[in-house]
């Protein structure tokens, strides 16, 4: 995974991340996101959570995003294929 702006979660954020009623699948997605110390590309998701496809992931980082889970965080050009991408973090 890339160098990108990092950030921090708060305990009470975690306590009420456990109440929240997700898909396995958005909950593996979530947990990446909670894991991780960095924001990260929806590729850098989509290998973190050993999936090729990409579309495996993006509507999940939306739908998360939407729900207020998750954030933008900036843009980096993707080293695989050279177009402009979303950085996402967690928000909680």
């Amino acid at each position: 995974m890339g160098e990108h702006a990092s950030h921090t979660l708060h305990g009470n954020s975690l306590a009420s991340f456990a109440t929240l009623d997700l898909t396995d699948r958005q909950r593996a997605v979530f947990d990446v996101y909670r894991g991780s110390t960095v924001a990260l590309t929806d590729r850098e998701l989509a290998t973190a959570l050993r999936f090729q496809d990409m579309n495996a992931v993006r509507p999940i980082i939306t739908h998360l995003r939407d729900e207020g889970l998750l954030t933008e965080a900036g843009k980096i050009k993707c080293p695989v294929t050279g177009k402009t991408v979303r950085l996402i973090t967690i928000l909680l």
